[in-house]
């Protein structure tokens, strides 16, 4: 006796499909009342804490503050990172983002006030 043929009663029974997920909205597209509308935030606005945003430490955007070359700005969120006791300033000494600051006398005088210093 052979085996009886398989035949399947609707071919699309064993067929799984995926859905796509949703488009991940615009983040810079104001949704909540209360939002700004307009582009990403520059100048003095840049690392502020804004509505909805939660906190972001100063050393992060100290470092962007670096990456950009604008030192000054780098050297106020490093002191605001320090009155904060922001625990990332532990990397303060191996951060390569950091390096174009240690050159200054700033950056050395921070590193002994944090207790880095060699």
């Amino acid at each position: 006796m052979a085996a009886p043929e398989y035949v399947p009663v609707k071919p699309m029974d064993d067929v799984r499909t995926y859905e796509s997920p949703p488009r991940r909205p615009d983040p810079w597209i104001p949704r909540r009342p209360g939002e700004v509308r307009g582009s990403n935030p520059r100048g003095e606005s840049f690392g502020d804490q804004g509505p909805d945003q939660g906190y972001v430490s100063p050393y992060t955007v100290a470092a962007i503050y670096a990456g950009l070359g604008e030192k000054d700005q780098a050297f106020k969120l490093l002191e605001k990172a320090y009155e904060a006791r922001d625990i990332w300033l532990v990397n303060l000494k191996i951060d390569p983002v950091l390096a174009p600051l240690r050159s200054d006398q700033r950056f050395q005088n921070l590193l002994e006030r944090i207790g880095l210093a060699p």
